[in-house]
């Protein structure tokens, strides 16, 4: 008798088709349940709580003792929040930056340490 596993562990064999396949197939099967959900129900209805409560974050921010007219509260609440959404990118830009950096530096560094065959020939260097 045969026993098959279903497993989506580390340990499945890398460029294996079948389990590409059975990954493409999962994939495909969470994508069709995700439209499936959002067709069913009002999206923003389903993840107005978690927004709510996001959102709260920057009033009681602003607003600590409560003091603040609803308004102005708004207000401040909303400025918190691009100021910190323009932190996040910026976070998000150096981040970037310095993989990319990394990444150059690493070509750069090999380049310079590993000859390539056409230097060796042409009598630029010696191995």
């Amino acid at each position: 008798m045969t026993v098959f596993s279903h497993s989506n562990s580390a340990d499945d064999s890398v460029g294996d088709p079948a389990v590409a396949q059975r990954q493409r197939d999962r994939s495909e099967q969470n994508r069709i349940s995700a439209l499936k959900r959002w067709g069913r129900s009002n999206g923003s209805a389903g993840t107005a709580p978690a927004r709510r409560a996001w959102l709260g974050r920057f009033e009681r921010e602003a607003d600590p003792d409560g003091t603040l007219t609803a308004e102005e509260r708004s207000i401040r609440a909303q400025r918190l929040r691009r100021a910190y959404m323009r932190e996040l990118a910026l976070k998000s830009a150096r981040a970037r930056r310095a993989t990319t950096s990394a990444t150059k530096t690493k070509t750069q560094g090999s380049s310079s340490i590993v000859p390539s065959d056409a230097d060796v020939e042409a009598g630029e260097v010696t191995r």
